[in-house]
């Protein structure tokens, strides 16, 4: 489950929860939308989820990963994922197919 919270001054809501098939481990904000990181009992996947009303809405995904992802980094419209094993690896986001 990934939870979404809205922070008011000194105040912290909760805005939402959305369901997810495996675990997250890790987040990363990336042009107006957020990379999740997410273990499946087959593999990883990388993620990108735009903000809804009700829930996060899945924009796309990336099954390619054979192991767990612990780190997300962007510097531009390069994503750079760190996973367990694997050591890095380097994505470039198009968003005209995406």
């Amino acid at each position: 489950q990934i939870r979404v919270y809205k922070v008011t001054g000194n105040q912290l809501s909760l805005e939402h929860k959305t369901p997810v098939e495996g675990m997250p481990r890790a987040l990363q904000y990336f042009q107006g939308r957020v990379l999740v990181g997410i273990s499946l009992t087959q593999g990883a996947s990388l993620r990108m989820y735009d903000l809804g009303k009700k829930k996060l809405l899945r924009k796309c995904e990336n099954r390619a990963f054979p192991n767990m992802i612990v780190s997300i980094t962007v510097n531009g419209d390069r994503i750079y994922v760190g996973d367990v094993a694997e050591s890095v690896v380097f994505l470039k986001y198009n968003k005209t197919t995406n």
